[in-house]
């Protein structure tokens, strides 16, 4: 029984470092020790690896919590409703991590967002190729077989979470615009 209050403790550290440095929450279950038997990824290496490279794409990924900050300081100025802005900054987040993770674009991005008394309308501009914004999702199999239906995929969230979404293209600039009625 000591060995299991040690494991607990343990997990219960991990999960608290793992939420102070910004990260999710770890979980020992037995979903995990049947996925470690399935794949045989067991070793200790595996996991600083794959810890290592989550350190590798944090500053990415920070770009996520300043997207977050800036929507929110500037609701405030503009007395958006909260419900508004929290939508705001889900679907803008997604579409950030959709460019950069599905490499639509090596270069910066560049938002413009734009609040009147009944909407907010948030331009993404970025040089690259344009991201697709599906009426519905791609399916389980394309999900499995086909690399690019995960940006599909992330299209079809963006659009369904928000009033409108526009696309464009001029050259090389890929410019979308988001419509959320306030």
């Amino acid at each position: 029984m000591v060995s299991v209050g040690k494991g607990m403790l343990a997990d219960g550290i991990g999960c608290l470092s793992s939420g102070l440095l910004g990260g999710t929450g770890t979980s020992m279950s037995a979903a995990n020790v049947g996925l470690s038997m399935a794949t045989g990824a067991t070793s200790r290496r595996v996991g600083y690896f794959i810890g290592f490279f989550f350190l590798l794409l944090s500053p990415q990924l920070d770009a996520g919590a300043e997207v977050y900050r800036f929507l929110e300081n500037q609701g405030a100025t503009w007395g958006a409703r909260q419900q508004v802005i929290h939508e705001a900054k889900h679907i803008l987040r997604e579409l950030i991590e959709a460019v950069y993770t599905h490499a639509k674009t090596n270069g910066p991005v560049h938002i413009e967002a734009l609040f009147d008394e009944y909407n907010l309308n948030i331009h993404v501009n970025y040089t690259g190729e344009p991201m697709e914004f599906p009426a519905s999702p791609p399916t389980e199999d394309e999900l499995m077989l086909d690399k690019s239906s995960l940006a599909r995929m992330s299209g079809f969230m963006i659009q369904f979470m928000a009033e409108k979404v526009t696309s464009t293209v001029n050259s090389n600039l890929c410019r979308v615009t988001i419509y959320i009625t306030h």
